[in-house]
């Protein structure tokens, strides 16, 4: 992924910038970036659930829905997935069930592992997907909350 951040950032320079490209790394690349700015809405989220954040119910719910993520992701046969299904669409989408975390219960990596398996991933790049995006995630909460402290 290094090497295509770095042949990414040699397009920018040429102003050769191509998001269909055929190189898998890039692709991967274009996916994570894509995913990522997705996750700005999570401030608009959260502000839905900030009342609700000690309710048992709301939890409750939470709970089963990420049961429900993992338990749907058993029933998808794994001869339906696709090696490489690497899209900036795709991305958007997974990364959108990241933003249900903000849910309390609801675990994003349930969820974004389930949303991998619905576009098609294989099951080790769903989960490998998933722990990147959450990477970014916790990087920039621990910026925002950093900022918040001073």
């Amino acid at each position: 992924m290094l090497k295509a951040f770095g042949s990414f950032l040699k397009n920018i320079k040429d102003k050769n910038v191509n998001f269909n490209t055929k190189n898998r790394g890039e692709r991967f690349l274009f996916m994570v970036l894509f995913g990522s700015v997705v996750l700005i809405l999570t401030p608009l989220f959260e502000l839905v659930f900030k009342g609700m954040r000690e309710s048992l119910l709301i939890t409750s719910l939470g709970f089963l829905l990420s049961s429900a993520f993992l338990i749907m992701s058993d029933f998808i046969k794994e001869r339906t997935l696709k090696e490489t299904n690497e899209t900036v669409f795709n991305g958007i989408l997974v990364s959108v069930f990241r933003i249900f975390s903000v849910i309390p219960g609801v675990s994003g990596l349930g969820g974004m592992y389930f949303a991998g398996l619905l576009n098609g991933f294989k099951r080790e790049f769903s989960i490998k997907y998933a722990y990147i995006i959450t990477l970014v995630w916790t990087f920039f909460s621990f910026l925002r909350n950093l900022t918040d402290i001073f």
